[in-house]
């Protein structure tokens, strides 16, 4: 199925944009002006489903007590850090981070800037193309009438897990994340109302590598980790041992892409790719999205983000 990405599904301005919308991009205008093209012309890239579901989100956390102004607060910390870490990364050629103990104790056992980090995040599945593509893709991938367990590992704001039991027919639903915060985000995201309602799941704060799980799964989604490990092998191991015969892995992670709590730095495609045959997982398909305007190669010789997603199967 080919996604449709034209440009004017939804154009800014028009009555189909939601007030809450509206405001949210008017909000982060105030808050960075330079954003506020960007953001209008991601908004029009949105299908109807999507501008729903972010709506639904955006009224939610208002009756929670999290105002319109604070999403946008929480979006201008993606924008501003993610800047940071490129000026430092194109000065340095590394990421600013190198263990996983210096981003929990920064980051992911920070519970006020895991809040804003967290709900930034989301807010990027919307308002960043590369972003919207990558949800679409796995949507796209997700299969349709498969039994058996689905496993998440790195949940964060709940987003992908969320959509998973909207769209899946698994029989359970479970989630391992090593932020408590996140834990709380994707609970609340679950059970919200707002999307449906959902009981066969269960989350755990936990360290995927030492959790002790008690079955295998046909389905296990990894979305945006690798970068934030010391040891990448590691978890893509521990997935394979995890898998049954011929289950759905699903893998994203990006290329030259700092950010405040990047560890591994992956400098090509190809690296990526070794990585998964050395670990036995093979690739099914792939979907690689370079920087807007740029081929891979030339991302990779500027040393730009790349986004890259993959279907994998155990060997």
């Amino acid at each position: 199925m080919k996604e449709d990405l034209s440009p004017a599904v939804v154009p800014p301005g028009s009555p189909m944009i939601p007030p809450a919308i509206e405001q949210l991009i008017a909000a982060i205008g105030r808050l960075n002006p330079l954003q506020t093209r960007f953001v209008m012309d991601s908004i029009s890239l949105l299908n109807v489903d999507e501008l729903d579901f972010l709506e639904r989100y955006v009224l939610f956390y208002e009756k929670e007590g999290v105002t319109i102004n604070q999403l946008a607060d929480c979006y201008q910390v993606i924008v501003r850090d993610a800047m940071r870490e490129q000026v430092y990364f194109a000065k340095h050629g590394r990421y600013r981070m190198s263990s996983f103990a210096e981003a929990c104790a920064k980051v992911y056992h920070n519970p006020g800037y895991m809040f804003a980090y967290m709900h930034g995040l989301i807010l990027t599945q919307f308002l960043w193309p590369n972003h919207v593509r990558m949800a679409r893709w796995f949507l796209e991938k997700l299969p349709r009438g498969r039994a058996g367990a689905y496993l998440e590992i790195g949940p964060g704001h709940g987003f992908f897990f969320m959509n998973a039991m909207r769209h899946g027919s698994f029989a359970s639903y479970e989630g391992i994340d090593i932020s408590q915060t996140s834990i709380a985000l994707t609970e609340k995201l679950v059970q919200c109302g707002s999307f449906g309602k959902f009981d066969r799941y269960r989350l755990h704060q936990a360290d995927f590598l030492a959790h002790n799980f008690d079955r295998e799964y046909s389905a296990i989604t990894m979305g945006e980790v690798l970068e934030h490990v010391e040891r990448p092998e590691l978890f893509l191991r521990r997935i394979r041992e995890l898998a049954s015969p011929g289950a759905f892995i699903y893998l994203s992670t990006v290329i030259n892409a700092p950010m405040i709590d990047h560890i591994h730095l992956f400098e090509s495609v190809a690296s990526i790719r070794r990585l998964l045959a050395e670990t036995r997982l093979s690739i099914c398909d792939q979907q690689v999205l370079p920087s807007h305007g740029l081929t891979i190669e030339e991302c990779e010789r500027q040393r730009l983000a790349v986004n890259i997603a993959f279907v994998l199967a155990p060997v």
